[in-house]
C-alpha cells in the first residue's frame, strides 16, 4: 500500500528565504553544514529571539538546503529574490515529496486552467487520493492532517506562483519544479 513514505514532519508553511540565504552564503565559504549550524546559534545568524527558534529554524532551513548542488548554492547566493525564491521552492519539493506532489498535481493542474483558487476542498481531495497509497497519511492525526493543510497552500503562494497572475505575468515555476524535485542529489551531506 505504501508507495515511500512522506515525510510529513514539515514544521512551517514559509520558505525561510532570508534565513536560507544567510546559511547558504555560510555554506559557501566553510563547506560544513555542523560548522554552518555551529555558527548560526553562535551568532545568532537567523535573528531570532530565543535559541530553540534558532535551532528549530536552522535544522529546517539546513535540511532543506542539502538538497541542493553546489552549483545550486551558489546560484542561490547570487540570485535575485524571485529565482532565489523558486530554488528555495525546489529545495522544499525534493525535501518534502508531499508537497511536491502537490504542487504537481493540484497547483500546476489549477495553473493549465488558469484557476486563481486555492480551497481546503482542493486540498482534501488530494490528501484523501493519497492516502489510498500511504499509510503514514491514514494514520496521521486530525491535527497533522490539518498542519499539512496549512503549510502546504501558504508554502507554495510564498512562492508566488498564484502571484504573477494576479500581475498578468504568470510564474511558470510550478512546471519546472514538476520535473526538478524528483531527483534529490546526494551531495552536500556533510
Amino acid at each position: 500500500m505504501t508507495q515511500g513514505r512522506y515525510r510529513i514532519s514539515f514544521t512551517s508553511g514559509s520558505l525561510y528565504h532570508r534565513e536560507s540565504v544567510k546559511l547558504a552564503d555560510l555554506y559557501l565559504s566553510l563547506h560544513d553544514w555542523e560548522e554552518v549550524r555551529a555558527q548560526a546559534l553562535r551568532d545568532n545568524l537567523l535573528q531570532a529571539r530565543t535559541e530553540s527558534r534558532v535551532k528549530r529554524t536552522g535544522r529546517e532551513a539546513i535540511a532543506r538546503l542539502k538538497t541542493l548542488t553546489e552549483s545550486e548554492l551558489t546560484f542561490l547566493a547570487e540570485a535575485n529574490h524571485q529565482d532565489q525564491a523558486h530554488l528555495l521552492w525546489v529545495a522544499v519539493c525534493r525535501l518534502y515529496r508531499f508537497i511536491a506532489d502537490f504542487a504537481v498535481e493540484v497547483l500546476h493542474e489549477r495553473f493549465v486552467v488558469m484557476k486563481l483558487d486555492l480551497g481546503f476542498e482542493d486540498f482534501y481531495a488530494f490528501y484523501n487520493r493519497k492516502s489510498e497509497w500511504h499509510d503514514e497519511l491514514v494514520n496521521a492525526s486530525a491535527s497533522t492532517r490539518d498542519k499539512l493543510r496549512q503549510n502546504s497552500s501558504p508554502l507554495s503562494l510564498t512562492c508566488c506562483f498564484f502571484q504573477g497572475w494576479a500581475r498578468s505575468s504568470p510564474t511558470y515555476a510550478p512546471i519546472t519544479c514538476s520535473t526538478t524535485y524528483r531527483a534529490p542529489p546526494k551531495t552536500n551531506q556533510r
